[in-house]
């Protein structure tokens, strides 16, 4: 079935920052055969809901070159349903991610024709806002021309809910762990191996009101110890 007249979205701003990733959720609504409603809060899922079971790890190992690995452990019931997307967006940059069902792509991993590298791991904080969703962020992160204009992007957009990014570029020597919640915003030079997993670790946000799952402390205490010590993490 196709989106009648009386399916037009009545939810969320119809993002004057962003519409270029309004009309992709758009896009996404009619190839699902779906009320955009229901696919605009899908993609909001983490904003409205803290306990969103997402968990990810990522390994960050400045040098030359950087190592940034990350192993993406979403949902089980998503297994056999997940892609590898190739994407040439007109007016954007073309860019390789995977991509979760009925989601925009950039909050799991990704990499852009500009050399741009992104990771995303979830983050269950408290306390949200009234501002962007944080998966739209993360996909307009894709088009940016690099590392200052993607934080540049991040500090200026009202942020609904909260996500840790590792960035990275070709030819840029930094190695950057962002943290971002709708109140604060904290992005770190990675200067020594480090380890992220899906709570707030940095000195400028990780007093915040936020869920630290069991699993999330083991794998953070477990990565800390092991980049500490030289030791394979």
């Amino acid at each position: 079935m196709s989106q009648s007249a009386r399916d037009e979205p009545v939810v969320g701003p119809r993002f004057e920052q962003f519409p270029r990733y309004w009309a992709e959720l758009q896009g996404l609504a009619s190839g699902l055969e779906l009320r955009f409603d229901d696919v605009f809060l899908w993609n909001c899922r983490g904003d409205i809901w803290a306990m969103a079971p997402d968990g990810c790890t990522t390994v960050q190992l400045p040098g030359s070159p950087h190592v940034i690995g990350h192993n993406e452990d979403g949902d089980p019931d998503f297994a056999g349903h997940c892609a590898l997307a190739h994407v040439a967006s007109e007016g954007g940059n073309a860019f390789t991610a995977f991509v979760y069902p009925g989601s925009l792509p950039g909050h799991t991993f990704a990499v852009t024709s500009r050399g741009l590298v992104q990771t995303v791991n979830n983050i269950r904080p408290l306390a949200g806002g009234a501002g962007t969703p944080r998966m739209v962020l993360a996909r307009a992160m894709l088009d940016a021309p690099g590392l200052d204009a993607a934080l540049a992007l991040l500090r200026s957009a009202p942020r609904a809910g909260a996500f840790h990014l590792t960035l990275a570029q070709a030819g840029d020597e930094r190695l950057l762990s962002v943290e971002f919640t709708a109140q604060a915003l904290s992005a770190d030079r990675v200067e020594a191996a480090r380890v992220h997993s899906n709570h707030l670790i940095h000195a400028d946000t990780g007093r915040m009101s936020q869920i630290v799952t069991g699993s999330s402390g083991v794998r953070q205490r477990r990565g800390e110890a092991a980049a500490g010590s030289g030791a394979s993490v």
